[in-house]
């Protein structure tokens, strides 16, 4: 069984607490679990057509700059 953003339930290391801490952060990409907020137009438009498709391909993401 899967948790918040596809951490399975009872992954070492994981608490409550932790899960409410990602829910005060804001929406998640149910496509790749970042921030929506942190998506550029590159990243929106990849995840929505990875979800509209169905896809199951890997997370283009540059989490090394912030947006």
């Amino acid at each position: 069984m899967n948790g918040l953003n596809g951490a399975a339930v009872g992954t070492p290391g994981r608490t409550v607490e932790d899960e409410w801490a990602e829910l005060d952060e804001g929406p998640r990409c149910l496509a790749c679990v970042h921030l929506w907020s942190d998506h550029s137009a590159v990243d929106v438009r990849y995840c929505t057509a990875t979800l509209a498709m169905s896809h199951e391909r890997g997370c283009i993401c540059d989490r090394t700059t912030s947006r």
